[in-house]
Formats: C-alpha cells, structure tokens, sequence
C-alpha cells in the first residue's frame, strides 16, 4: 500500500494501477473489493493524465459505485477516507484542478 500511495502521489498512475493489480491478483481478486476500486481509480487518473476524459469518467464512476459497498481500508497510515472523498470531488468536477493526494496520518 505504501508503494501504491507513493505511485499516486508522484502522478505515476500507471505504475501505481500495477502495483495495485499484483495484490489484488495475490487475494484471489474479491469482487467487489477496495483493491479492485483502487485499480479502477489509479486507471481513472492515468487516463486523465493522457486526456481520455470519458475513459476516466467511466472507469471513476466504476470505482466510486464498487467502493460503497466494501468496508474502509484502515487509516493508520494512510488517510483514506480523505483520498477517496476528494478522489469523488475531482471526479464530479470532471478532473478540473489537481488530481488528490494520498496523506499520511497524523500520529
């Protein structure tokens, strides 16, 4: 997860979609899952960044459909829930403005 916040955090979307395939696969791919969003969400960004504004809104849509039906990922280190809900403001703002950064908690 670290490696995937740090992918994000650098707009390096596409490394940090693989990074977080690779888990996903090792967990027997849950559908829906956490994982899975964060797949569809990295791949979203990516296709922001390459200016494939429908491909990124299909695939947020996905992401944000998917991720209300799973539990949160825990925040000791990372502050999710604040990626994700920014993630949706980016995404219902049609990815005007900066992309959201992963956060690290606060101790």
């Amino acid at each position: 997860m670290n490696r995937f916040a740090d992918l994000i955090n650098s707009a390096e979307y596409y490394e940090a979609h693989e990074v977080m395939e690779e888990i996903w696969i090792l967990n027997n791919r849950p559908r829906p899952s956490i994982l899975q969003s964060l797949i569809q969400i990295a791949a979203s960004l990516e296709h922001v960044k390459r200016e494939n504004i429908n491909g990124a809104r299909a695939l947020a849509m996905r992401a944000l459909q998917d991720i209300q039906m799973v539990p949160n990922l825990p925040e000791e280190v990372w502050e999710w829930s604040s990626f994700l809900r920014e993630f949706k403001q980016y995404a219902i703002g049609d990815f005007q403005g900066q992309p959201p950064a992963l956060q690290q908690a606060k101790s």
